[in-house]
């Protein structure tokens, strides 16, 4: 394996003595540094070698090293600039950054301060000097992008971050919030948090905080941080990226706030099953992009309709995670298992009689038939839902047989939807393992000789030999 190169560094000042102290120190921590007191031996060096880094003394008399930089530019946009000061140097570090240096140090300084910078540089230099992926990646990427000192000073920042915290461009931000960017944030303690969280573990995923917009207005960001650390395992920066989620939030609002009126409202009356359906259709615009909330609210919705009924109690929370067991095994796509999930919770919301369901003897052939009306009623009620079209078939048809015997339609085959075939088993194998009012459950022995003595005539093959591994 071939060692990496060593990155090159080109040192120039007028004080013989400091510089060859300052490229022993270079040396010895593996760079490899040539050296110049003079103006037109520095600019050559520069031209006829892949220099990394330019380090140059401006405390040096009669010698403008700011000027030599920018020759030093010139040859290399993306050259890694420190300049080196005096204590009486007037010219201020913004001045400094303004003609093109990454950053600069005081004489007298300590190794490990010069050390630590020239690693920031150099890391940053690489950053820039592949400019395909830095505009790619950085520039054009659709989220906020950052990098950060360990004090919170900003380093470099693109243009989705701009926009997302209303700045006109990267410059702009990085000019108004050039002491802290933690004063954008609107709970110091929360930012505090954060930051001690990546202090601790390095690495911090999707932590989500308010901030403050340039216009003055909240806004809610997603935020991902890591530590950058040099070979050695100093800190150079920390590398953030930032989400505007303030969409998000408010309709998580909106949907939380719904949600604790339908525990209220369960509380009151048993007709709140329609209630709770107009819920539904008020907030069905936002499934697509909150598919989590609005399963855990259907949920919700089920579980208040089955304690109100209490020999059904948590039946359609497990016959959706049978039914979920199933379909994985048989290899459906995530899609389609989303669908039989919100079809298998919502499956006998048709049962408007609980009285038939609770009741502790067998049914007549008249309860029966009124009981084998439930999904076409479930259908009924949840029809109006335009979002909920693509179940509603699943629902429909969960009780339909192999043979063509089963109800409300008597389809057959492959004629009845994949979904509402796996609801059936899904459904058959609660109803079996499970106590009901006027029987003991028979247990899961019996549901698989059920389900193998009904194969191809009750139960669909496919369905039944993967339900058979998995229950």
């Amino acid at each position: 394996m071939n060692k990496p190169e060593k990155e090159k560094i080109v040192v120039f000042s007028k004080d013989i003595e400091f510089m060859t102290s300052l490229c022993g120190i270079l040396s010895n921590v593996g760079y490899m540094v040539s050296a110049s007191a003079l103006w037109e031996r520095t600019l050559e060096a520069l031209k006829n070698h892949s220099v990394d880094m330019f380090l140059t003394d401006a405390a040096t008399p009669d010698t403008d090293g700011i000027a030599l930089m920018r020759a030093a530019l010139v040859i290399d946009p993306h050259l890694a600039c420190i300049v080196i000061k005096g204590q009486d140097t007037v010219q201020t570090s913004a001045g400094d950054r303004e003609v093109g240096a990454f950053d600069y140090v005081i004489k007298p300084f300590k190794a490990e301060e010069l050390l630590m910078k020239i690693s920031r540089a150099m890391e940053v230099r690489r950053l820039k000097k592949s400019e395909e992926i830095y505009r790619a990646i950085f520039e054009n990427s659709v989220e906020g992008i950052y990098l950060t000192s360990s004090e919170g000073q900003f380093i470099a920042a693109n243009k989705p971050l701009a926009r997302i915290l209303g700045y006109e461009s990267p410059k702009d931000l990085m000019t108004d919030l050039k002491d802290n960017c933690d004063q954008i944030y609107i709970e110091p303690k929360r930012r505090s948090k954060f930051m001690n969280l990546v202090k601790k573990t390095e690495v911090v995923s999707g932590f989500e905080s308010q901030v403050y917009h340039k216009d003055g207005s909240k806004i809610w960001i997603s935020e991902s941080v890591r530590a950058v650390r040099d070979t050695n395992g100093n800190l150079i920066y920390y590398r953030g990226t930032i989400h505007d989620i303030t969409a998000r939030k408010k309709e998580e609002m909106v949907l939380n706030e719904s949600i604790k009126q339908l525990q209220l409202w369960t509380d009151k009356t048993e007709r709140n099953k329609y209630l709770f359906l107009d819920i539904i259709d008020e907030i069905s615009d936002s499934y697509y992009k909150t598919k989590e909330l609005f399963i855990n609210f259907v949920r919700a919705i089920v579980n208040a309709i089955d304690e109100k009924r209490p020999c059904m109690g948590g039946h359609s929370e497990r016959v959706a995670s049978y039914s979920i067991k199933i379909a994985k095994a048989m290899g459906l796509s995530e899609e389609e298992m989303e669908k039989i999930r919100l079809a298998a919770l919502l499956h006998d919301i048709g049962i408007i009689n609980k009285g038939l369901i609770d009741k502790p003897v067998n049914l007549t052939d008249k309860e029966l038939e009124l009981i084998k009306k439930h999904p076409v009623q479930g259908v009924s009620i949840l029809k109006p839902v335009k979002q909920l079209k693509d179940i509603i078939p699943l629902i429909r048809h969960h009780h339909e047989r192999i043979d063509g015997k089963g109800y409300p339609d008597g389809l057959k085959g492959e004629d009845i939807p994949v979904g509402a075939r796996i609801l059936h088993v899904a459904d058959s194998f609660d109803s079996m393992t499970a106590d009901r009012p006027h029987r003991q459950a028979p247990g899961k022995e019996y549901a698989f000789l059920e389900f193998k003595r009904c194969i191809n005539t009750q139960f669909d093959p496919r369905v039944t030999e993967s339900a058979l591994k998995v229950l």
